[in-house]
């Protein structure tokens, strides 16, 4: 919890930081982490901040957060089953990337050691 607390940004830091975390007890649930991180940020953001950073990926971030649907009206439905992961972690890059032309973007994921194989593809992905 103290590491965490020390991850908050400070009135000196230009960073915008999200934490993902996962304990024991919450399982392991697909994506978790990202879910955490990217929950955490896009509930700083105002509609209009938020539809611009999401960009035309926003319906594939839905898939994993529901809450992005009502920001994101448009299906995902029409691709093909076997381009959807590319299209969801290429739509979760797009979200820190974005804000990070403006300023430095710090995702922390933590307990990775406990996560599911998803959320490691994905971080691998992001790490390319």
């Amino acid at each position: 919890v103290e590491r965490l607390k020390s991850l908050r940004p400070s009135p000196k830091s230009a960073a915008l930081r999200r934490c993902g975390t996962l304990s024991r007890a919450a399982g392991r649930a697909a994506y978790w982490h990202w879910v955490q991180a990217i929950r955490a940020h896009t509930q700083t953001l105002d509609s209009e901040t938020l539809k611009a950073e999401m960009g035309t990926g926003g319906a594939y971030c839905s898939e994993i957060i529901p809450e992005l649907r009502q920001e994101s009206p448009e299906s995902t439905s029409v691709d093909s089953p076997e381009h959807a992961p590319f299209r969801l972690f290429d739509s979760i890059t797009t979200l820190p990337k974005n804000p990070s032309e403006a300023q430095p973007f710090v995702i922390v994921l933590e307990d990775l050691h406990w996560t599911d194989n998803s959320t490691l593809l994905l971080l691998e992905f992001i790490g390319q």
